[in-house]
């Protein structure tokens, strides 16, 4: 469901500090990813034809790519560590190889912004571990990530900025060490648990 919104005497809507946006441009900018874009991949497609198919746009095997297309793909997988699964299947990938093959596939047109919509959704926890890894090599490249979760165990240390959002409204706003603490998470999810910080990351326990 959409929101839009709401424009007042001295509101004002930016997106790259523009607000006159051209969607179209908006588009080369910024890559989304979601768990519906793995139900439309063809479980027999090779993680680098994943990667490939990113550049022209549909979700195929491309046969006549050019050359500067297939040095692309092997630069984003060797930055990325996926030497490994490159040449297997889809439908042969642990879910947490399947959620990076296609967070690279986002990034392939290198964009300023990558949304990741719930990116550990239904992945156990080897696979979490794996993406938890893998999202921090992706900020090493420059990008910025915006990470929409309600998964506390994906959120590290890594992280500059986090906010925190109930009934629509903006209740935190700051740092991962200003805002992960127990107060906050219980007043965020309405539950009573206790948050224990280790070296990166923070754990859940039950009170």
């Amino acid at each position: 469901r959409n929101i839009y919104p709401i424009v007042n005497k001295d509101s004002h809507f930016r997106i790259f500090n523009e607000e006159i946006i051209d969607i179209w441009q908006v588009r080369k900018y910024i890559s989304t990813v979601n768990n519906e874009i793995k139900s439309r991949i063809n479980r027999n497609l090779k993680v680098k034809d994943i990667l490939l198919s990113g550049l022209y746009g549909c979700f195929c095997k491309i046969d006549n790519s050019k050359k500067e297309d297939l040095t692309k793909v092997n630069q984003l997988i060797e930055k990325m560590f996926l030497n490994d699964i490159a040449d297997k299947e889809f439908g042969y990938l642990s879910d947490g190889e399947r959620q990076i093959s296609i967070i690279a596939r986002a990034i392939i047109n290198n964009p300023k912004v990558l949304i990741l919509d719930e990116p550990s959704v239904n992945l156990d926890l080897k696979s979490r571990i794996f993406l938890i890894e893998k999202i921090k090599n992706l900020s090493q490249l420059g990008i910025c990530i915006l990470c929409i979760t309600h998964d506390i165990s994906i959120i590290t240390k890594d992280y500059s900025r986090i906010i925190f959002l109930k009934d629509r409204e903006i209740i935190r706003d700051g740092k991962p060490s200003e805002l992960m603490n127990s107060k906050n998470i219980n007043k965020l999810f309405d539950i009573n648990i206790k948050l224990i910080e280790n070296s990166n990351s923070w754990d859940v326990y039950r009170e």
